[in-house]
């Protein structure tokens, strides 16, 4: 059975014999309220949190890593304003119960890794994306008289639905591809091409880290200064050698 509520003050409507305590609720509602801060609530930051989602190797997370990346993601394909969720509670009456249902197994999230990264791609590449509408919107009441709405349904199109709303907000240009291995030179260098999409913080920004921008700068470095810098170090050597 389904249970929907709004967090800050929880409410749930009873179906049949599923019941979950108040207590369960309110944990439950807390974990979803840390996920959205981990997420962000603005288009750049929930760029950087999914960017950095989309290139994590889900099998060697820990059982707890795996639990919050999950709460992430539904919270990222479901947004409210902060404070409010919408969470659908399947099974389980209690807080553990309910956690253990809304894990999502290494398998299905790199299923949705690897469809959200093709869409990146594409959109670079000036490729038209088709999304099948597999998704439904509910509305929220919450204690401010407000009324809310969201989106259910499909996980995967929600998520793709959400990269696109936050793109047409953000636009093109500083989604790039981190250049590192991509210059003239590289390759007699043998810097090793990368080739992450990440979102430029700074319009200067050409790699995707500052781990990749450090490795060309060195390898750039010590192939123009390398051989002078040997030759001062053997001078200068006390044995001259």
């Amino acid at each position: 059975m389904k249970q929907r509520g709004v967090a800050g003050r929880p409410s749930h409507t009873r179906r049949m014999a599923h019941t979950i305590t108040t207590q369960a609720l309110e944990e439950t509602f807390r974990a979803y309220s840390a996920a959205m801060q981990r997420t962000g609530t603005t288009p750049e930051t929930r760029m950087l949190w999914l960017l950095t989602v989309l290139y994590t190797d889900v099998h060697t997370l820990s059982r707890g890593d795996l639990l919050n990346l999950s709460d992430e993601l539904a919270v990222y394909a479901s947004p409210l304003k902060s404070g409010y969720y919408v969470v659908d509670i399947k099974e389980g009456k209690t807080t553990e119960a309910i956690r253990n249902a809304s894990i999502f197994s290494p398998r299905t999230i790199t299923r949705f890794q690897a469809r959200l990264l093709h869409d990146l791609q594409d959109v670079l590449a000036g490729t038209v994306v088709k999304t099948e509408p597999r998704i439904a919107y509910v509305g929220c009441a919450t204690p401010q008289q407000e009324f809310q709405l969201t989106r259910t349904g499909d996980l995967l199109a929600r998520l793709r639905l959400g990269l696109w709303l936050d793109l047409e907000q953000l636009g093109l240009a500083r989604l790039r591809t981190c250049e590192r291995g991509t210059l003239p030179g590289d390759r007699a260098l043998h810097i090793v091409p990368c080739g992450k999409l990440f979102f430029a913080t700074d319009l200067r920004q050409r790699y995707c880290g500052p781990a990749c921008g450090k490795d060309v700068r060195w390898r750039r470095y010590w192939h123009d200064k390398g051989d002078a810098i040997k030759r001062k170090r053997r001078k200068e050597a006390p044995d001259g050698s």
